[in-house]
């Protein structure tokens, strides 16, 4: 076993004499209602923590609106493509209902009309801008 050794012994000599503690004018009371003290270079870091959120954000939101943008630019060229395809086929259509062998045809079986015979032709001239029948 090991002896152990006073507690004085562990103190220098200086200390002997003094607390361990500084004197009692050095201490400052604490107010609870007085606010921190805060550094200079703490406030400037939390301003350029603020700045750096403030342009992130910045940049997210003109991120966001070109990519919008761009959405519509999109559809809208989905939009113009279906048109065209549309406009298209309508064009097609027109084509194909005014051709002359469909019209002869709606003519001959729906409407009944046939070739006028030779008797039935009437020639028109034109006198002084008037068209007269020829007979």
């Amino acid at each position: 076993m090991l002896a152990a050794r006073k507690p004085a012994e562990f103190i220098p000599e200086i200390r002997k004499k003094t607390a361990f503690r500084p004197a009692r004018q050095n201490y400052q009371k604490h107010n609870p209602w007085q606010k921190p003290v805060i550094s200079r270079e703490v406030t400037l870091c939390y301003a350029l923590i603020l700045i750096l959120i403030i342009i992130g954000v910045g940049l997210v939101g003109t991120y966001g609106r070109v990519a919008a943008v761009n959405f519509q630019v999109q559809q809208a060229k989905m939009e113009i493509s279906r048109l065209q395809e549309e406009g298209a086929y309508l064009n097609l259509e027109v084509e194909k209902m005014s051709s002359l062998g469909r019209i002869e045809h709606i003519a001959k079986t729906k409407l009944g009309l046939q070739y006028p015979e030779g008797r039935q032709w009437v020639f028109l001239s034109s006198h002084d801008g008037i068209y007269r029948n020829g007979r």
